[in-house]
């Protein structure tokens, strides 16, 4: 029996020795075989990271470009209708000083005058150059009408919901 065990043992201290001695070959091709696949593997990653960024910097840069745009565009936009609020403003009060100077042109035509100075006592002479220099009060009333319309038109566009005209309501004794 000891015989067998010593058998045994010198098989088990020979394939030992056998396995050392092939171990380093195994080991050194595994390794070659992994670094070979790192090798193949990392430039291709490397490369394709590279890439994806270049992309999402040409895509970024794509996205500024348009946003750029878009803010020149608004700015043009922008200081084209301040301009245009600008001029309509400057319209409607050329329009109200004009509508205000009709409306006390017609008050002082409607009301009794004080002095002697009074329309049927102005000389048959005199009568023929006031008419042509000042238009009749019919006249004066269809310019004022249309004018207010499109004076009221355009503060109902700023205000329209009230009947104010630049915060102020009509006179109530005006025909208009």
């Amino acid at each position: 029996m000891v015989e067998w065990l010593m058998l045994l043992g010198i098989g088990l201290l020979a394939g030992s020795l056998a396995t050392l001695a092939f171990v380093p070959f195994v080991h050194q091709r595994a390794v070659r075989l992994t670094t070979r696949r790192l090798v193949e593997a990392t430039p291709y990653a490397v490369t394709e990271i590279r890439a994806d960024k270049d992309h999402l910097r040409a895509q970024f840069a794509m996205a500024i470009r348009r946003l750029e745009v878009n803010v020149e565009e608004m700015k043009s936009k922008s200081a084209n209708q301040l301009a245009e609020i600008a001029r309509k403003r400057a319209e409607i009060g050329e329009l109200q000083a004009e509508l205000d100077k009709s409306a006390t042109m017609i008050l002082a035509l409607r009301t009794p005058a004080s002095t002697s100075t009074d329309a049927r006592e102005i000389p048959q002479t005199a009568a023929p150059s006031l008419a042509s220099s000042q238009p009749s009060t019919e006249d004066i009333l269809r310019a004022t009408t249309g004018r207010r319309r499109v004076v009221c038109r355009a503060c109902e566009r700023r205000q329209p919901s009230s009947g104010l005209i630049n915060g102020v309501a009509p006179h109530p004794t005006l025909p208009f």
